[in-house]
């Protein structure tokens, strides 16, 4: 589990190829978070620019999203080759 780091507005997770913040923005008496993943120069690679209305929604599209960061740099057939790698290992755990 990750842990954030908030400032402000912002929850702020760095990573090694880059960071995972979600801001949070009051619209009328209610919060709305709006997650985002930037690479290292600060390029948005993920985002939902609609917010959710909870903390925990935000969250889990950034773990959703993470492997989007892991795609920087890599060959598409490279990353291809290890999502199926990781798939067939996930595989043979399952009962």
């Amino acid at each position: 589990m990750l842990k954030w780091n908030h400032v402000e507005d912002l929850y702020v997770i760095s990573l090694q190829k880059g960071k995972a913040v979600i801001r949070e923005k009051q619209q009328g008496t209610q919060a709305i978070y709006f997650p985002r993943l930037e690479d290292k120069q600060g390029n948005i690679i993920a985002n939902f620019e609609h917010g959710f209305e909870d903390f925990e929604t935000a969250d889990a599209f950034v773990d959703a999203n993470l492997i989007e960061l892991e795609r920087i740099g890599v060959d598409q057939a490279e990353f291809q080759r290890k999502l199926t790698s990781t798939l067939d290992y996930c595989i043979t755990l399952l009962s």
